[in-house]
Parts: C-alpha cells; structure tokens; sequence
C-alpha cells in the first residue's frame, strides 16, 4: 500500500501544473468545500453548482501563491464563488435546506462532535437564517469546518478583531 501524497508535495506539483496533484487536492477538500458553499448558498443545487464551479476554475488556472494554508485559500475561493453564484441567482437570504442538509457529507465525529439529529439540524438551520451573509460564513468555517479565526479572517478578508466581534455577534442570535 502506498503512501498518501502530504499536502505540501501535492500543492508543489500542483504549481508545476501537475494535474494529478490538482485532482488529488481536490478531492481530498471536497466535502469541505460544498459544506461551506452550503453555508453561503442554503441550497444543495447552488452548493453543488459552486463546487463544480471553483473545481474548473483550479483545474484551468492553478494561481495558489503559497502567501496562505492550501486549505484557506481554497476556502475564500469557494465562498467568493458562492456569493458570485448568489448574485448571479439573485438570492437574498434563502433558506437553508434541512433535508439537504441532512444528507451533508460532515467531518467525521471526534470527542467534541457528537451525533445531530434532523430535529436539532432544522434548529440550528434556523437559527442560521437569522445570520447575514458574513456571519453565516464566519460560523461555517468555525464551527463546521474547525478554522481558526486568524484562518477565518484571511479567507473572508477581514481583521482578525472583526472576525471575533463578527463570530461573538452571530452566537448572540
């Protein structure tokens, strides 16, 4: 059995215009990516057209300059994408989608997550709707993702200061 390729040499041949790297790298961020594209759109349509969307645009144009993690970068292209597929769209807030949802492909359990039932996903979608935009992102990339706030604020081009505030002010809804 081989070993799986590490990020680092995976996004290096990615830059020398490897497209097995490409494929690779993206793959292995796939889940994440439509969760947060979920996150942006509410509908699995929208998420899954955004996927596919920032899927072609690395493919064609690999341009990760290496100044961010591989993983934030391709978080602030997928929410960009999303809110491009939103304007193109012309959604305001749309509801977020409990079966959908449901059926997302979430990060595997570990000793701090625990099993949600569609009872407590309706709830939290709910209370998400209440969020605008930049806050839904926001709580995505934390919550649903693990990000950092410094990782949160690179990919939503912000302050750290204001991805807290941002971050404390959406838990207060």
């Amino acid at each position: 059995m081989a070993l799986a390729r590490s990020e680092r040499s995976l996004v290096a041949a990615a830059r020398r215009g490897n497209r097995d790297a490409i494929e690779e790298l993206l793959r292995r961020y796939q889940a994440a990516l439509y969760r947060v594209a979920f996150g942006v759109t509410g509908s699995r349509a929208g998420a899954l057209d955004v996927v596919q969307d920032v899927f072609l645009k690395v493919f064609q144009h690999f341009q990760y300059d290496g100044r961010s993690k591989f993983h934030t970068w391709l978080h602030r292209v997928t929410a960009n994408e999303a809110l491009n597929w939103r304007k193109r769209e012309r959604f305001d807030e749309p509801p977020l989608e409990i079966e959908a949802a449901a059926e997302m492909p979430w990060p595997a359990p570990d000793a701090e997550r625990t099993a949600i039932t569609k009872q407590e996903l309706a709830r939290l979608l709910a209370l998400m709707d209440r969020l605008n935009e930049t806050e839904r992102q926001a709580i995505t990339l934390r919550y649903f993702e693990g990000c950092s706030v410094g990782e949160i604020a690179e990919a939503l081009e912000m302050s750290e200061a204001v991805t807290s505030t941002t971050i404390f002010r959406a838990r207060q809804k």
